[in-house]
């Protein structure tokens, strides 16, 4: 499914019997944001990528400075949105914290409260048939 998949490492298969199938291809958060802004157009048409680490780098940035990075990372994703759906690709985002949907959508990553809905936008909950959980974002950031 063409986009971005969101969802907590606790519905990997590895985690949960009837869960995700995680991608081969893992990469981590800061390389595919390097992969796509110099790379996009070389990426393989219906490429799967498993892409870890978006909690890690909110965590470290400065709390003064996590929503200008979000936007500037939501920036980046957003230039090159056409060449990414063009390719059809499949991405997951996997987060190690806990996905909450409050007035917004964020990330709890060591009792930090992390901006993911300034990257992918207002998005809402979703279950598969087994109960698992995601949020899906088109390539063009708005809501799934």
């Amino acid at each position: 499914m063409p986009g971005y998949r969101i969802f907590e490492k606790r519905f990997l298969k590895q985690y949960k019997g009837d869960g995700f199938e995680q991608h081969l291809n893992k990469i981590g958060f800061l390389d595919f944001l390097r992969e796509v802004k110099n790379y996009a157009s070389d990426l393989p048409k219906f490429g799967q990528y498993c892409v870890v680490g978006i909690d890690e780098l909110l965590y470290m940035i400065e709390p003064t400075d996590r929503t200008a990075v979000a936007i500037e990372i939501h920036r980046q994703l957003g230039s090159v949105a056409q060449e990414l759906e063009h390719k059809l690709l499949d991405i997951q985002i996997i987060c190690k914290g806990k996905l909450i949907r409050g007035d917004s959508l964020w990330l709890q990553y060591r009792n930090e409260k992390l901006p993911i809905d300034i990257i992918f936008g207002d998005l809402r909950k979703q279950e598969d048939r087994n109960r698992n959980e995601f949020y899906l974002a088109s390539f063009n950031l708005t809501s799934g």
